[in-house]
């Protein structure tokens, strides 16, 4: 074997050695992250930060699991009575209704023609989209299954 043909051989066995320690660096942080054992918690040993502003409503999100890697998250986001500000996500993201009811509507669908959704009903919003909620009781409670990390960026002024 040549000079040449050897280097280029240590070169791609570094390359190999080094993917292969990221990689196991990345399963490393997934696993540390998924717990060894399955995890049981009542709504009432939830531990809701305390809520913010949200429109004329309040929210607050108690975050149930994340994928340090993507930033997917899932969480339960309580709500008081009233209507979030108009807003939109950088990312997708789907939502169950644990406790409400609620209403969702966008641009598309307006408030007018927004069906009122118990617990059990779902909506799947994709980003980018301007979209508002009304919670039409004292507390609504929604299940949010978040596809990656991002921001919610309020269009209030957007029209």
């Amino acid at each position: 074997m040549s000079i040449k043909e050897k280097s280029k051989s240590r070169i791609r066995r570094r390359v190999a050695i080094a993917t292969t320690c990221v990689l196991l660096g990345v399963a490393a942080g997934i696993l540390a992250e998924t717990p060894a054992q399955n995890i049981v918690t009542s709504f009432e040993e939830v531990k809701f930060p305390p809520p913010k502003p949200l429109g004329n409503s309040t929210a607050t999100s108690a975050f149930l699991w994340s994928d340090p890697v993507t930033g997917a998250n899932r969480a339960l986001v309580k709500f008081t009575k009233g209507s979030t500000n108009r807003h939109y996500h950088t990312y997708d993201y789907q939502c169950v209704v644990v406790k409400g009811p609620v209403t969702h509507w966008t641009e598309k669908i307006p408030e007018a023609g927004a069906k009122q959704l118990g617990p059990g009903s779902y909506w799947y919003q994709p980003k980018g989209q301007v979209h508002q909620d009304t919670c039409l009781t004292d507390e609504c409670v929604l299940f949010v299954d978040n596809f990656s990390r991002g921001e919610t960026i309020d269009a209030s002024a957007k029209k």
